[in-house]
C-alpha cells in the first residue's frame, strides 16, 4: 500500500493521522474518461471518492431513464459500510421533445443498471434512491441533489460487483423521447472486502 500520511502524537499519547491513507492496494477499476477516483484505505477497509465531470447518460423513453457503469470492485464479498453523493443533472437534448423542463428525477448507485422509472433493489443498493430536479433550461444544470447509502453486503466472489450511476423518470409523461443528460458531482463509497473463496 502506498502510504501518503503523517502521524502525530498528542500530549495524552493518542496517535492520530493528519491526512488520509491513499492506496492502490486491493482497489477496483474506474470506467469512463469523465469519472475520476481517489482511493483511500488500510487493509481490507477502503473509501473510494468519485468525481463525475459531465458524465453522459442516455435516458431512454421506453425504460424511462438510464444508467452508466463507472466502477468495477475487486472480486470478493464486499460489505458496503455507507455512501454519500451529490450530483446535478444537465439536460443537453431539446427539453420539449425529450426530458421536460424542471421535472423530478430519481437517482441512485446500484450493482445493476437502470431498467425502469422507479429505481429499486439492485439499481440503488449502494447509494439509495433520492430525488433531484432536472434542467429548467437546456444545457444548464438543475440544483444539486444529495443522497446517502447504508450498510449492505453483496457477494462478488463469483462475479465482481459493478457500480452504476442510475437515473429514472418515475412519471412517464415527463419524458417524451430519448434524452441526453450529463451528471456532474461526487460520490464517496466506503467499503470492505471480506475476501474471496
Amino acid at each position: 500500500m502506498q502510504n501518503l500520511t503523517s502521524l502525530s502524537q498528542s500530549s495524552s499519547g493518542i496517535i492520530t493521522a493528519k491526512k488520509a491513507f491513499k492506496t492502490l492496494d486491493g482497489v477496483g477499476a474506474k470506467t469512463g474518461t469523465t469519472v475520476g477516483v481517489v482511493e483511500y484505505g488500510v487493509g481490507p477497509v477502503h473509501q473510494s471518492v468519485f468525481t463525475f465531470t459531465a458524465t453522459p447518460i442516455s435516458l431512454r423513453d421506453t425504460e424511462q431513464g438510464g444508467g452508466v457503469k463507472f466502477y468495477d470492485f475487486p472480486e470478493g464479498r464486499i460489505l458496503f459500510l455507507g455512501a454519500t453523493g451529490s450530483i446535478a443533472l444537465t439536460t443537453t437534448s431539446v427539453l420539449a421533445n425529450t426530458l421536460n423542463a424542471g421535472v423530478t428525477y430519481n437517482w441512485g448507485i446500484g450493482s445493476t443498471t437502470q431498467a425502469n422509472g422507479t429505481l429499486a433493489t439492485t439499481e440503488q443498493n449502494i447509494l439509495q434512491t433520492t430525488n433531484g430536479t432536472a434542467s429548467a433550461t437546456i444545457n444548464v444544470a438543475g440544483a444539486a441533489s444529495k443522497g446517502v447509502g447504508v450498510l449492505t453486503p453483496l457477494d462478488g466472489t463469483t462475479t465482481a460487483i459493478d457500480a452504476y450511476l442510475n437515473v429514472g423518470i418515475a412519471t412517464n409523461t415527463d419524458i417524451d423521447g430519448d434524452a441526453t443528460v450529463t451528471i456532474t458531482g461526487t460520490a464517496t463509497i466506503t467499503w470492505m472486502n471480506l475476501g474471496d473463496y
